[in-house]
């Protein structure tokens, strides 16, 4: 009848919005773990002889990773690829598995016994992942890095910001007549991982 009609058609675009809805999440995810997610950009003198392209610096989570493997000239190079390695797991394999586990859970008719157990699964898997720490990494990074490199340069550029001042009258490079000061910003990456 009518009804029967109406309710098989509003299923079947339930089906397939919901299953666009959970490619879509994953090839996000895929493209905000490569898409920048932090930039930063050094002002003052120091960007100044950066020059405009240098001065700015953009990392992705996937660069975040790569850059892990060189962090510590301490660690052995075997040391350095695990630590690169567990980064990827936790914060790229494990979020994709949980993604692919809830489209399988969504697309395949199983037994509700089956489905319990693969959502023991999936929630298994989503207590490993670090998805969530690394973002909210990110944010701090944004909300410290001026204040810690203040504290690291110290009173050592005060001298040249004095002089500065004095001779020139106006911003020196982008808005800024420090010696050194740094602008930082969360990229589309950061924002697309918060939202998947």
């Amino acid at each position: 009848s009518g009804r029967d009609a109406t309710r098989d058609t509003v299923s079947w675009v339930t089906v397939v919005v919901t299953t666009m809805l959970l490619v879509a999440n994953v090839a996000t995810f895929v493209y905000a773990f490569f898409a920048t997610s932090i930039e930063f950009t050094f002002l003052g003198v120091a960007g100044a002889a950066l020059g405009e392209e240098s001065s700015t610096r953009t990392i992705s989570l996937h660069g975040v990773a790569r850059q892990v493997r060189d962090a510590s000239p301490e660690l052995s190079r075997s040391m350095s690829r695990l630590l690169e390695w567990v980064l990827l797991l936790f914060t790229f394999a494990v979020p994709l598995v949980r993604r692919a586990t809830m489209l399988v859970l969504w697309l395949l008719p199983v037994r509700k016994k089956e489905h319990e157990a693969v959502w023991f699964g999936k929630d298994f898997i989503e207590a490993w992942s670090a998805l969530d720490v690394m973002v909210l990494s990110f944010v701090a990074v944004i909300a410290q890095i001026r204040q810690f490199l203040g504290f690291m340069i110290g009173d050592n550029c005060q001298s040249i910001n004095d002089v500065l001042q004095q001779l020139v009258s106006g911003p020196l490079y982008r808005g800024h007549d420090l010696c050194f000061d740094v602008d930082s910003r969360l990229g589309l990456g950061a924002w697309l991982l918060l939202v998947c």
